[in-house]
């Protein structure tokens, strides 16, 4: 199995059955209901982290558990005004953040500093998501 395979978690098999079905087409979600999908979960790690003397294999993170400072705070750590959205460095910051105040034995520092690169990825996205699901759902208030 390749990393794009473990990145995507699917099977090779998987990957064959699903090319053969007809293409569904979806209806896109509302914006509150994305965000709800998105704002909590868990990340299980390809590659686990060292941290408390404990091998952490999983990270739970729940990006509205977060208050407004601490989410600025993980944003402003990168110093990039970016009006369109987050950019990578920012979306780590934010899911470190988050995954910090979710599990006890790690902080943000080790999330940061321990994840490994694939890791990282995925984690990137799900910040970058939940951000951009967050952005859609305010611009329906305004």
């Amino acid at each position: 199995m390749n990393t794009e395979e473990l990145l995507d978690e699917k099977k090779p098999e998987q990957e064959e059955k699903e090319t053969e079905k007809p293409t569904e087409k979806k209806a896109p979600l509302d914006p509150a209901d994305e965000l709800k999908t998105l704002n909590k979960g868990t990340l299980k790690l390809l590659f686990p982290l060292r941290a408390a003397s404990t091998d952490i294999t999983e990270l739970h993170y729940d990006f509205c558990g977060l208050t407004s400072m601490e989410m600025m705070e993980a944003l402003d750590k990168d110093g990039t005004v970016n009006l369109f959205g987050i950019t990578n460095r920012q979306a780590l910051y934010l899911f470190a953040a988050t995954a910090g105040k979710c599990n006890d034995k790690v902080d943000a520092n080790d999330v940061c500093s321990r994840l490994s690169g694939a890791d990282a990825v995925k984690a990137v996205q799900l910040a970058k998501l939940f951000y951009a699901a967050s952005s859609r759902r305010v611009s329906r208030n305004t």
